[in-house]
């Protein structure tokens, strides 16, 4: 008996080691008004939490945090119960795991198993922030399932932060929020409409895009083209189909 459970542990351990799948970006996935770290652990609930407010990543980003349960649940995709808008009332508002209270409600899984579950196509169970007595919330992107684990099991996470208007452009994704918002793209300077980057003009010429105020301009500071008030004008010449 003593043997067979020594073989348990040690399948059960190594399957946790084997890793998740989804997509490790240096310093953050494409996730509109939030930014994802790549995947860590697994580490217990408090490792976790530390981790994320001691990280800083290559670009500079210092602001990152163990996301609560509803910034988790956005990752959450083709799972009607659990995804944002779905069935689940879990959420930061609504943590107790009593089944009497109703948060938990239709939360389970969303009913067969779907690897398309996770944005970033993570395939285990990842840390939330959001705790419910000596317990921590998580969500188990294998089936979709919303659940709460003690904080002493080991769990993967990522970690999250808000884009802000200074932020270098994150060339992961081509999503933008902003109608009408410019941005640099090495060398080129691009608008986005309809929530996504077009490119719109290459700086030439001995021009560069200023990253800080999103435009061309020449080394001396000077716009161009634009007219006297800075606004930039495209000409149609310079335009990128």
């Amino acid at each position: 008996m003593r043997k067979i459970l020594v073989i348990l542990v040690s399948v059960i351990f190594s399957i946790l080691l084997a890793g998740c799948g989804g997509t490790d970006g240096e310093d953050g996935e494409d996730g509109e008004d939030l930014m994802w770290s790549s995947r860590v652990g697994p580490k217990n609930w408090s490792s976790a939490v530390a981790y994320c407010d001691n990280l800083t990543t290559s670009k500079g980003y210092s602001d990152w945090s163990l996301p609560n349960i509803d910034a988790l649940r956005t990752l959450i995709r083709n799972c009607p119960n659990t995804s944002p808008d779905g069935k689940c009332k879990v959420s930061s508002g609504c943590l107790s795991g009593s089944f009497s209270d109703g948060c938990r409600d239709n939360c389970e899984n969303c009913g067969s198993s779907n690897p398309t579950i996770s944005r970033l196509d993570d395939s285990c169970e990842l840390w939330s922030s959001s705790v419910y007595l000596s317990s921590a919330w998580y969500v188990d992107f294998t089936i979709g399932k919303i659940s709460f684990a003690d904080k002493s099991i080991a769990k993967y996470f990522r970690c999250v932060r808000t884009r802000k208007s200074g932020d270098e452009p994150d060339n992961q994704g081509n999503f933008c929020a902003v109608q009408g918002a410019y941005r640099c793209d090495g060398n080129m300077l691009q608008k986005c409409d309809q929530e996504k980057w077009k490119n719109i003009q290459k700086c030439g010429g001995g021009q560069i895009c200023n990253y800080d105020l999103a435009r061309c301009e020449d080394r001396t500071g000077s716009i161009d083209p634009a007219d006297d008030s800075g606004e930039i004008i495209v000409s149609e010449e310079s335009l990128i189909e």
